[in-house]
């Protein structure tokens, strides 16, 4: 329970009552981190933000930001927050 502070009470919750708890923390956790990414701020701000399970989007200061999740196979996802919609993502390899 050392990461329930980062969360608001019905994030917590929903993470809690979801069928793979585990699953849906990340998938808070990876979108939380996009948004605070995207906003210029803090980790510690994580707690502010409050996520709708629900929508693809979060409002900020009364600007719509839109999310998009993102699945990398073998157990691998994130997610994308932008201030445009998302229609798609396209992943490329790069060799170095």
């Amino acid at each position: 329970e050392d990461f329930k502070s980062w969360f608001t009470k019905t994030e917590w919750t929903d993470i809690n009552n979801a069928g793979h708890p585990i699953k849906k923390f990340y998938w808070y956790w990876t979108r939380k981190e996009s948004v605070i990414k995207a906003l210029g701020v803090k980790l510690s701000y994580l707690h502010k933000i409050e996520l709708d399970a629900r929508q693809d989007f979060f409002i900020e200061n009364g600007k719509k930001w839109y999310l998009r999740d993102l699945d990398f196979g073998s157990g691998f996802f994130g997610s994308l927050c932008s201030e445009i919609e998302i229609e798609s993502v396209q992943f490329q390899t790069l060799k170095f």
